[in-house]
């Protein structure tokens, strides 16, 4: 696949995924599978292992991203790793104005109610689609932090070359549903907020390939 190929599949992803919760009730559907009405109100929260997912998920993305970074700073010394450094800066953008700008920066101050917090759930707040701006900063659960931290290895797979190009995907994928699913079953995000997650974290991986000198994307 192409660079345009993967920014096309990306956007279709997108829009596709924004169209499907916006006319449609999955959202709270899903949601409505991991909420029971007694006490505990969201049973798997803290069960193996979601639990899991939920206090250490995001270390092996902050590994990555700022491992990248240090072999960025280190490519600049005269005995550094010269040859690493554009596939450094690769991931080091992607980490930054991914999980840090947009997720972070943009997305959650956007004033989307978690789960937990809506009526719906026992709540008191009101559900609103993605994509729809509340009252800024008030509301943090659009996109999710901890499934950009997972899908963050996309980057890492956009790297890959040869015959290993394809299980690296899988694995990142598998990651970031894994991280997805956990943050859904404890109630602190909906599924779109994940799923989106994924799709903007995609389509920023491809959008940055230009980074790249020579692209690593053939024959994907």
């Amino acid at each position: 696949m192409t660079r345009r190929s993967h920014l096309t599949a990306g956007a279709v992803l997108l829009v596709g995924l924004t169209a499907l919760f916006w006319f449609s009730d999955l959202d709270l559907r899903v949601s409505s599978w991991a909420y029971q009405a007694v006490d505990p109100h969201w049973p798997l929260h803290d069960n193996f292992p979601w639990s899991l997912l939920k206090k250490w998920g995001q270390i092996p993305g902050l590994v990555l991203g700022f491992g990248s970074l240090g072999v960025l700073i280190a490519s600049f010394h005269k005995d550094g790793p010269a040859r690493w450094r554009q596939a450094a800066l690769y991931v080091t953008l992607v980490f930054a104005l991914g999980p840090g700008l947009l997720v972070n920066g943009f997305f959650k101050n956007m004033g989307r109610q978690r789960p937990y917090s809506i009526e719906a759930f026992g709540g008191s707040q009101t559900y609103t689609k993605p994509f729809v701006l509340g009252l800024w900063g008030h509301g943090d659960s659009f996109i999710s932090g901890h499934a950009s931290m997972a899908y963050l290895f996309l980057a890492l797979a956009f790297l890959v070359r040869g015959r290993w190009r394809k299980p690296a995907f899988v694995a990142a994928i598998i990651f970031g549903l894994a991280m997805s699913v956990a943050r859904v079953v404890q109630g602190d995000h909906f599924a779109s907020d994940v799923l989106l997650c994924g799709a903007v974290i995609y389509l920023l991986c491809a959008a940055l390939l230009p980074v790249l000198r020579e692209s690593p994307m053939e024959d994907l």
